[in-house]
Parts: C-alpha cells; sequence; structure tokens
C-alpha cells in the first residue's frame, strides 16, 4: 500500500506543481499580449514681446495629462522634448537662458544658457537629450501624476524683442485595458 501511494502521490505532486507553474507564465504571457501603448502628445507657443523697459525675464507653464483613457497606466516613456523659436526680432543679437523643469520636481531643473536667438532661430533645442540622465527620474515623477506642469522660466539679456517660442512634448504611456 506504501508503494502505491509513492506511485500515485508523487506523480501527481508533480503534474499539479508543473500545472501551475505553467499556468503562471500563461498569466504573464497573456499580461504582455494585452499591454497596449497610448501617445499624449502636446505643443504650446507662447508669443513673447517685451518692450524696452519691461521686465525680461517670463515664466510660461505647460499643463499636461499622463493619463490615457482606457488603460490603467504602468509604465511611461518620454519620447521628444523641444523648444522652439520662431518670428526673431530685435534691433540686437538677444541671448536667451531658459530653466526648464516639471513643477514639484524644481531642485533638478534643465538649464539653456546664453542661447543666441538670432543665430539659432529656427533651429530645434532638442531637450531631451540635454535631460538625458534626469530622464528615467522624469518619467518615474510623471507615471505618479494625473496630470503635470512643466515650468520654462526664461530670461532674456536686454530688450527690446519679439519672438515666438515653441515647447513641444510626447510621451508613451503603456498598460493594460481598464476594467
Amino acid at each position: 500500500m506504501k508503494n502505491i501511494k509513492k506511485f500515485l502521490i508523487y506523480p501527481l505532486a508533480l503534474v499539479l506543481f508543473f500545472g501551475l507553474s505553467a499556468n503562471e507564465c500563461l498569466d504573464s504571457d497573456l499580461d504582455e499580449l494585452l499591454e497596449i501603448d497610448g501617445p499624449i502628445d502636446f505643443e504650446r507657443t507662447y508669443n513673447i514681446d517685451i518692450k524696452e523697459g519691461d521686465p525680461t525675464e517670463f515664466t510660461e507653464i505647460a499643463e499636461f495629462e499622463t493619463t490615457y483613457k482606457g488603460i490603467d497606466v504602468t509604465d511611461l516613456r518620454i519620447d521628444e522634448m523641444e523648444l522652439l523659436v520662431e518670428n526673431y526680432e530685435a534691433p540686437e543679437t538677444v541671448l536667451m537662458s531658459v530653466h526648464l523643469y516639471i513643477e514639484g520636481y524644481e531642485d533638478d531643473p534643465i538649464i539653456i544658457r546664453d542661447y543666441n536667438i538670432e543665430f539659432n532661430e529656427n533651429q530645434i533645442i532638442d531637450v531631451k537629450s540635454l535631460a538625458e540622465a534626469k530622464l528615467s527620474e522624469y518619467e518615474q515623477y510623471l507615471l505618479d501624476l494625473d496630470e503635470a506642469k512643466i515650468v520654462i522660466e526664461t530670461s532674456v539679456d536686454r530688450a527690446p524683442v519679439k519672438f515666438d517660442f515653441t515647447f513641444k512634448m510626447a510621451l508613451t504611456v503603456t498598460g493594460t485595458p481598464a476594467n
């Protein structure tokens, strides 16, 4: 009788163990198949017109959502962050400095110093490449928010100056279908 139990119980235990393990793998594969990506793109253009005697510092705030309808977000990736200056008008060369950060994460801004607007007009500033070392921290921070604000603190070294200032950002959120 003891031998019969050994012959029945041990194989049955092995079948159950491997069956449950295979089920875990299938669940993991199924979750992976159900993952979806959702793009979040936004762009804001600000018209800057600083007259002689006006303050040469200004702050712009771009608010955006980090959620995507129908997705329980589990991951977030910053695909693109760009600045562009167009339609520049000034009697002299103007240098611009920019401090860009996510509201609530002010201690570690992306900094652009002494950007010659006239020389670089119509050229995209790849802010993402400037923030490469901080990117995973920014992504993790944004993942915990439903909406966020990018703060762009800018100053120019002289006035008068007039230009259009565009900030563009693209994110991809990944997750599973929301219930």
